[in-house]
């Protein structure tokens, strides 16, 4: 968008080749193997929430709060006037701080409580949103919390996919994840819904309260979660 603002269509032709392009080497490697498919046992959702009700419920949430970041971070910026090149850089930066911040994040999961680290990452994502309440939009540092939001914040599934493995019969591992994703799926379309019923309500700033609001939820249920049960004995590595 940068390169060829004012052209927009020219840039997402050119987005949509260079993706072509890179699913090329894969699809046409001799070597490439398909999997042999393999029944796996069923797990239902109501049977996966009674025995991890902080993975499933979590991961409902999560998926809200990731809907409306994702469905609604170009409606904002469009509506306090960014550039197009402006737009993509504030779009992009979410994820740019989720790959820089996963390793860290991962590797923290997996020597504490998973749910004290997930606990820690939405109040650090609670955070990076209410500075960005009060940041002018543009300002440097409002794309430097919108890469810290996305840091914080998208790592939360794997933490709660993680979690719920810990407790899950290898057997199952495929089932649950099926499910897991069902839920994730369901809460990302409830988000732009959300976000967009806030910025009717208080303007663009909206978009920033109801991330800030979703991730206290995810926050507070964690906590409760942590002052509920306790942590399984052993832990699966990422």
């Amino acid at each position: 968008l940068a390169a060829v603002e004012g052209r927009l269509v020219m840039a997402f032709a050119v987005a949509g080749i260079l993706t072509s392009l890179a699913v090329a080497p894969v699809a046409l490697s001799e070597d490439a193997v398909a999997p042999k498919v393999e029944r796996t046992s069923h797990v239902s959702l109501r049977d996966l929430a009674r025995t991890v009700p902080t993975g499933v419920y979590s991961c409902l949430l999560i998926g809200v709060a990731h809907g409306a970041m994702t469905g609604m971070a170009a409606i904002y910026a469009t509506r306090v006037g960014m550039r197009a090149s402006a737009i993509g850089l504030f779009v992009a930066l979410p994820s740019i701080g989720s790959v820089i911040l996963q390793w860290p994040i991962s590797r923290a999961s997996d020597d504490l409580d998973r749910r004290v680290v997930g606990f820690a990452a939405a109040v650090g994502a609670i955070g990076a949103g209410a500075t960005l309440v009060v940041l002018e939009p543009g300002h440097p540092a409002a794309f430097l919390c919108m890469a810290g939001l996305g840091g914080l914040s998208y790592p939360l599934y794997s933490i709660a996919a993680a979690y719920t493995n810990d407790w899950i019969e290898p057997a199952h591992l495929n089932a649950a994840a099926s499910q897991l994703v069902t839920l994730y799926g369901m809460g990302a379309v409830a988000g732009p819904f959300v976000a967009a019923g806030t910025m009717i309500a208080f303007g663009p700033d909206g978009f920033f309260w109801a991330l800030v609001g979703l991730h206290a939820v995810i926050a507070a249920y964690l906590f409760y979660r942590i002052l509920a049960w306790r942590s399984p004995i052993a832990k699966r590595p990422w």
